[in-house]
Order: structure tokens, then C-alpha cells, then sequence
């Protein structure tokens, strides 16, 4: 079945659409199987070499199911997200698109927190009632190229060339989100809901990696595109809220920041975001804090809700400017936003909970999730994260997710279409297949 998004109660929805017989026979063919199960498996390994790892993994997964996987995604530490890793996992999937990326510190699955080092997992979409492609594509000249070509090899891996999807997955490297955003969005159109996280590492050290079947990538743009079978739901949230308090900027650079209100930013910015002098450093703000406080952005207000997208400092620099995670244009006004980790924790179960209503699954009626968590709200409750994991279970029940730790979030606003922020929360909620 084909499927549509709808805007509702706040959040993008997916339902299926039924499509035209020749297509349908076309899609049999090129990709998708006879008419069978749906559900989702997760899969964890902390074995250190990656033979090993995979073994594990796989067989994990077939302990659990004779099905054929309709989509992989992996995510692993940096430690072990090897091209031998990624090309052990193609050939003990030969058949299966491969999507994902590193993450930080590890995952969250419906088992727990697996943190630490050679941390290695999986999320197994079975769905045989429905198409799913995925592609990697190194970044060369341009990111946007490189996601425009990535979607469309990844829906020619889908058998549906040519047709938007009902959602597009994605990992790429921190540093040209929107650019990515655009370049998915030239392929499927604007209206096309993106899960996504930028690749992490452990120390924001640049050892970050993209998985494509063929190896690891440092800057290249994974995609998965789903045509699911039943209903599916998304959601794109945070755990902030506004002071009141706001600041004009002054930029004139892509992504720093120069003056706040008229005066030097990382100034102003340790003052009134973090109560500290002139000299503090982002690091000093980040342990002073516990976690970061950010910026928000106004997207507008839906159903009586305002919608602020997230923004955070990167570095504090000698000239007083302030380097942040995404793009920022002169002349915004920026919120001052507040939250605490009962507020983030409380919020992921939230986050969940609204995409998998909104998609109007019951209880017993939720396949399973993927979940784009910030590692800048991980690291800043690192001793939390079972709470996170607990909040989760709360709102999804037995059904499995897998959660990844990302330098930037990509999500659907409703008020504002595909966004990229920080310290945000995107999540994927899959139903079983439509009767």
C-alpha cells in the first residue's frame, strides 16, 4: 500500500493509501514480498570485533523470526562502527537495505541503557506487505546533491522511483542539515516527513561515520525511504519551555552568531543563558548546567500550541561570537529557553506517545519505534538514562525501539514543515500492517 501524511493534533500521521494495481505488481516484483507479518525487532551485541558482532546480531534476530528483513538500521559506538563491521552486516543481510550511523556513547533499546564502549545494534523492520529502500551517497561538491541522489537511489532500492514515501529516515555529519533537507526535498517535495539525527561521536572529535552496504562513510548522506503498510506516526518535540525573555541577532556568517540585543554574544550568551563571567567556556557552561540551555526558535502556533525549534552553542569564540549547530539568519529573535532532566525524560515518553495516538494505533497495534534522542541531553544525565528507558516502555509498552544519541535532530513541524534543531527529540512510530 501507498501512503499519505496528514497534519493532526500537532504532529505529522502517515495512513495507507491504496494504489493502482500496476503499480502494485510492479513494487511486487521489484522489491516487496507476498502478503505476511509486521513487526520490529531490535538486536544488541557488545562484542568487540566485527564478525563477532554480527553473529550476535543476526542471530539474535533470527531466534525470533523466519522473515525475510525488509529494512536494517544500525547504529554502533565509534569504536567498533568499522567498514569491517558494516560489510559483515551485508553479507549476513545480502538482500536487505542498510541504513544508519554512529551514535554517541551508545543506545537505548526496550531491553535498557547500553552504554559504553563496542556498543553495536540493529532495528529489523519486517514488513511484507510494504517497500523500503536505503542509499548512501559520499558528499562531494554539495550536500543537497548528495541527498537529492541519495533519495533517489534509495527509491529505486525501494522499487518505487519516482513516488514520495511516507517517511524518509536519515544520517549525515554535522555541519549542513538544512542543505540535506533541501536536497530530500527536491526529490520528494516539501511535505515529505523526515526522521533524522546527525552521525555522533563520543567527544565531538569528528569520529563520526554514515553506513552505506558497502562501508563506513565520514561524510556522506544515509537514507531509508519507507512505504509502509499500516499506519504510522511521527513526532518532533522537545523538552524546553520558553522564559519569556528574548534577543535580536546579528549574523552575518552561516552558523555563528555575532551580537545579541547589540552586544557581543558569547557574552551575553554565558550571562544570560548560564549565569556565568565573561571568560566561561562552553564546557564550564555545559558542567555548570548539568544540561544545556538553549536558544528557541518560534515557528508558530498550532491548535493554541506555540512550536520552538531548538538551537545551540557549539564554541565560544575570541572575537565574542558565538558558533552555533545550525543556521541562523540576522535579524531572529531568539527565546530564552528552560528545562531540566525530569522535563527532557518526561518529554520522550511524550514524544512517543503523541505519534503513536495520533497514528490512531491501540495498544496492542504498535510494531515499534525509532527514536533520534540528543546526545547533548544524554550527556548531561548520563546517570538518568534508565528513566529515559523506563518513560519510554511507559508509552510504547512491549514494543521494541531502538533510541540513537545524535549531534542535531531532523524532524516535521507542523507549523513549519522539516526542520533541523538541537537538543530535540524525533521519533518514528511504526503500527502493524493494515488488515
Amino acid at each position: 500500500m501507498r501512503s499519505h501524511s496528514i497534519a493532526r493534533g500537532g504532529r505529522w500521521v502517515t495512513r495507507p493509501r491504496k494504489l493502482n494495481l500496476h503499480r502494485n505488481l510492479i513494487c511486487a516484483f521489484l522489491q516487496c514480498r507476498l502478503p505476511g507479518e509486521r513487526m520490529l525487532l531490535t538486536a544488541i551485541s557488545r562484542a568487540t570485533d566485527a564478525r563477532g558482532a554480527v553473529a550476535e546480531l543476526r542471530a539474535s534476530i533470527a531466534s525470533r523470526t523466519n522473515a525475510g528483513i525488509s529494512l536494517l538500521v544500525a547504529y554502533a559506538t565509534e569504536d567498533v562502527a568499522t567498514d569491517d563491521f558494516v560489510r559483515a552486516l551485508s553479507l549476513a543481510f545480502p538482500d536487505t537495505p542498510i541504513f544508519g550511523g554512529t551514535t554517541s556513547g551508545g543506545v537505548l533499546t526496550e531491553t535498557g541503557s547500553h552504554h559504553g564502549e563496542a556498543v553495536t545494534s540493529l532495528l529489523a523492520v519486517i514488513d511484507e506487505q510494504g517497500c523500503y529502500g536505503a542509499s548512501t551517497v559520499v558528499i562531494e561538491a554539495s550536500a543537497g546533491d548528495a541527498a537529492s541522489k541519495a533519495v533517489e537511489q534509495a527509491l529505486i532500492d525501494a522499487g518505487r522511483p519516482y513516488e514520495a514515501p511516507a517517511q524518509v529516515w536519515l544520517c549525515a555529519p554535522p555541519g549542513h542539515e538544512e542543505e540535506v533537507l533541501s536536497g530530500i526535498a527536491a526529490v520528494v517535495g516539501p511535505n515529505c516527513p523526515i526522521v533524522g539525527g546527525s552521525s555522533a561521536d563520543n567527544t565531538i572529535a569528528g569520529n563520526w561515520r554514515q553506513f552505506g552496504r558497502n562501508g563506513t562513510y565520514q561524510t556522506a548522506v544515509s537514507v531509508a525511504v519507507l512505504f509502509p503498510s499500516g499506519a504510522n506516526g511521527l513526532a518532533f518535540e522537545s523538552g524546553y519551555a520558553p522564559t519569556g525573555r528574548t534577543m535580536r541577532v546579528r549574523a552575518t556568517e552561516r552558523r555563528v552568531i555575532h551580537t545579541l540585543d547589540g552586544q557581543p554574544a558569547a557574552n551575553r550568551y554565558r550571562r544570560e543563558l548560564f549565569g556565568l563571567d565573561a571568560d566561561a567556556s562552553v564546557s564550564e557552561a555545559l558542567v555548570a548546567t548539568k544540561l544545556p540551555t538553549p536558544f528557541g526558535r518560534f515557528l508558530g502556533t498550532f491548535e493554541g500550541v506555540d512550536e520552538y525549534l531548538l538551537l545551540h552553542a557549539a564554541t565560544f569564540e575570541a572575537d565574542g561570537s558565538v558558533g552555533v549547530f545550525a543556521d541562523i539568519h540576522d535579524g531572529e529573535e531568539l527565546s530564552v529557553m528552560t528545562g531540566d532532566g525530569a522535563s527532557v525524560i518526561r518529554r520522550a515518553g511524550m514524544a512517543v506517545a503523541d505519534a503513536r495516538s495520533l497514528a490512531g494505533f491501540e495498544d496492542d497495534e504498535t510494531a515499534g519505534a525509532l527514536i533520534i534522542f540528543c546526545a547533548g541531553c544524554m550527556m548531561g544525565m548520563p546517570d538518568r538514562l534508565d528513566e529515559v528507558v523506563d518513560a519510554l516502555r511507559q508509552k510504547l509498552g512491549p514494543a521494541p525501539f531502538l533510541t540513537a544519541f545524535t549531534f542535531g535532530e531532523q524532524g516535521a513541524s507542523v507549523t513549519a514543515g522539516n526542520q533541523h534543531g538541537n537538543l530535540m527529540i524525533a521519533c518514528s512510530v511504526l503500527g502493524h500492517a493494515a488488515d
